[in-house]
Formats: C-alpha cells, sequence, structure tokens
C-alpha cells in the first residue's frame, strides 16, 4: 500500500480594481484598492455550509475605491486567501505467485480517494457594488477515480 497526501492551506490573493484615469503608473498594469480597516475580507457564511452558487466568498465592503493612484491593500492580501488543497490519493497491490515462473500482479488506485471538492481561487477583480468579485467560477480538482489492473509475469 502507498499514498500520497497533499494538504495546503489558502495561498494570500491579489486583490486588485481598475485603473482609472491614472493607468498603469510606473510600469504598474495594477492598481490596488484601499483595505477599510475592521471589515472582514471573508463573507460569512449563510448557513452551515458555504455554497458557490449562492454567495460571493469576499466582503465587497472590506475594500474601499482609492482618492489616489496607489491604494493601501497589500499586494498580497493574508486575510484574502484562496481555498485550502486537501488531497488524498492510494495504492493498493497485491502480489500472487501462481506457480514457479508465474506471478499476478494486482493493483488498485483511488485518486481523490474522499472525493473533496476543491474551489478555485475566487474573482479578485473588486469595483464598488460589484457583484461578480469574489465569485467562485470552477472547480480546481477532479472527482474520485478508481483504476485497477492485473498484470502477469513469466
Amino acid at each position: 500500500m502507498s499514498g500520497i497526501l497533499r494538504y495546503e492551506s489558502g495561498r494570500p490573493l491579489n486583490i486588485v480594481t481598475d485603473n482609472g484615469a491614472f493607468g498603469g503608473i510606473l510600469f504598474n498594469g495594477q492598481r490596488r484598492p484601499d483595505r477599510v480597516k475592521g471589515k472582514s475580507s471573508i463573507a460569512k457564511v449563510q448557513g452551515s455550509f458555504y455554497n458557490p452558487l449562492r454567495q460571493n466568498y469576499f466582503n465587497v465592503d472590506a475594500w474601499s475605491d482609492p482618492t489616489g493612484p496607489f491604494g493601501n491593500a497589500p499586494r498580497a492580501d493574508g486575510t484574502a486567501r484562496g481555498f485550502p488543497t486537501y488531497s488524498e490519493d492510494m495504492s493498493l497491490f497485491k502480489v500472487l505467485k501462481l506457480h514457479e515462473q508465474l506471478d499476478m500482479k494486482f493493483d488498485a488506485e483511488f485518486g481523490n480517494i474522499f472525493n473533496r471538492t476543491d474551489f478555485c481561487n475566487p474573482n479578485t477583480f473588486w469595483t464598488p457594488n460589484s457583484t461578480s468579485f469574489g465569485s467562485i467560477g470552477t472547480q480546481c480538482n477532479q472527482p474520485r477515480s478508481i483504476q485497477f489492473g492485473l498484470k502477469f509475469t513469466y
């Protein structure tokens, strides 16, 4: 038996807004909004589970339109993180001696054995009253897969 376990916390995300009248200052194609103190970047979950089809991941009120060319939001905001990744793959095998020179190997391989859903990063383009900011568009992992194999060696 062997397995691969992968556990990662969500990575900090880069929240950006439009370039407005300032354009790309000093070869910078991104403009960051201002971060509002005391506001949580993650939206409150409605109910007991997060449902990406019904609610956005980010709280749009946690950022505001910058008054100048530069916003005070950090490039990689530690409070605005992507989703964590949990992945477990397992392989089971058994070698059977059938005859003096004939062996049979049975393999069973399981990908994403617990069938966990990993969402891709949410939309990080902030605008005031945005409905798409923090929305999730896709799933970033594959569903459970099971594969069996049989090998004869002589």
